[in-house]
């Protein structure tokens, strides 16, 4: 009795599915036949709608570094100081020492050129000094010139008179010539003081220029990082002896990212106007209009980029111009918290490029677009009319149409073979292409 029960439970569930497949290939109706007996073909159709969309292009490009630094001697000397800091692939703060040479030199002469500037800064006080004790010298030689000349005057009096000898009278009058050297002497000093104090103070200025170069060497002996860097190829070790010019080391900000995205002249028109003309270029200074994205791997939500500017010329081989984009690590922070800042130079991104939103736009998928611009349109008879069309850009999968079909007509989607005018078709509404046009319009 057990093995009658299992080959019937066996037998029951193969005879219930073979009577299902009976019923189901009876009752399946057959290709529909037109009245001379020809299969009507089954297609794949849309509406034609206006719809607002917002144009965009794709494109890959490679991630550089925002700003770039090629440390290079700026004096020469034996480095004695490489820190651990200065090690490939180390993310290093702004302003963080790396690397030191040798100073002894260059700090002798800021020393000595600071001495020189003190000693012609003494001599300029010393200068000032003697012209304020020669002025009051001046005025009292004046103040005995005076009484020199009084005095002559009344000597010159009594000679006439006889009272005093022609010898006295010239006695005096040496003595008031002499007055009057002195005078003279003392004025002509002081009128080449400013042309003395002149000459002292271009000392004092080449000493100070002096100064501040050895200074300045001195500085340059300590090589610190400018920004926040990742330090990149290092080419210099402890003792090694360097001169003006030597490269040291490359490092790169890794806070600011670059991708520069080639694209054709057409595709990158396509983002500003409707016809696909070379002419229709966004000015070269003029990215109010574009906006930027990346499409990064393993992130579901596309990341904001800066459209920076675009190359100064086509590519050579493949003819495209480049568009330089920029990301900062802020930003990326700022919509994912939790995630380290990803780009690192050299990285293939894909970019997404939009442009000027339009209105009113007719758009099929490429697929509905035959040769010679030619569009398969389904009649109120279900009959199949060749329609030639005006092709604007192409956006991916879908292209825009110009002119030549009408709001509310139905089109097919796809390829049909052969495509026959008047031929009666069987139009089945394709909600994937349907789809794909309505999500243009996304942001």
């Amino acid at each position: 009795m057990p093995s009658v029960r299992r080959k019937l439970a066996i037998f029951l569930p193969m005879a219930s599915g073979i009577l299902l497949v009976v019923i189901l290939v009876a009752s399946r109706s057959g290709p529909q036949h037109n009245a001379q007996g020809t299969e009507i073909p089954v297609v794949s159709t849309i509406q034609v709608k206006e719809v607002d969309f917002l144009p965009r292009v794709r494109a890959t490009g490679t991630v550089t570094a925002g700003r770039s630094w090629r440390a290079v001697a700026e004096v020469g000397g034996r480095v004695e100081l490489v820190t651990d800091l200065l090690q490939t692939g180390k993310a290093v703060e702004g302003n963080r020492l790396l690397l030191r040479i040798e100073s002894t030199d260059y700090d002798n002469a800021l020393a000595d050129a600071h001495a020189v500037w003190l000693a012609a800064k003494a001599q300029v006080a010393e200068l000032e000094s003697r012209r304020e004790s020669m002025k009051a010298s001046l005025l009292l030689e004046a103040r005995a010139l005076e009484l020199a000349e009084r005095e002559l005057t009344r000597q010159q009096g009594l000679a006439a008179t006889g009272t005093i000898s022609q010898t006295q009278l010239e006695r005096e009058e040496r003595s008031f010539l002499q007055q009057r050297q002195s005078v003279q002497q003392l004025r002509n000093t002081l009128n080449q003081l400013p042309h003395e104090r002149e000459r002292l103070l271009a000392q004092q200025e080449s000493a100070r220029a002096r100064m501040e170069r050895a200074r300045r060497d001195v500085e340059r002996t300590r090589v610190q990082s400018p920004y926040a860097v990742v330090i990149g190829p290092v080419h210099v070790n402890t003792g090694q002896v360097v001169s003006p010019g030597t490269l040291l080391f490359e490092a790169h900000d890794h806070q600011s990212m670059e991708v520069v995205a080639h694209l054709p002249l057409g595709r990158l028109a396509s983002l500003t106007s409707s016809t696909p003309t070379e002419s229709s270029l966004p000015p070269r200074q003029d990215f109010t209009n574009l906006g930027a994205r990346l499409l990064l791997p393993g992130i579901p939500e596309p990341v904001s980029a800066e459209v920076l500017r675009f190359t100064d010329a086509l590519d050579q081989h493949t003819r495209t111009l480049g568009v330089v984009l920029r990301i900062n690590a802020w930003q990326w922070q700022q919509s994912f918290p939790a995630r380290p800042f990803p780009l690192l130079p050299g990285m293939f991104v894909e970019v997404e490029l939009t442009g000027v939103p339009r209105s009113a736009a007719i758009l099929l998928p490429r697929s509905s677009v035959r040769q010679d611009s030619v569009v398969l349109v389904v009649d109120s008879e279900q009959r199949l009319e060749r329609r030639q069309v005006s092709i604007g850009h192409r956006y991916g999968e879908l292209v825009q149409v110009l002119d030549g079909v009408k709001p509310g007509e139905t089109v097919v989607a796809g390829d049909l073979m052969p495509a026959i005018e008047g031929r009666t078709v069987e139009p089945r509404f394709s909600a994937a292409s349907q789809q794909l046009i309505e999500g243009a319009g996304a942001p």
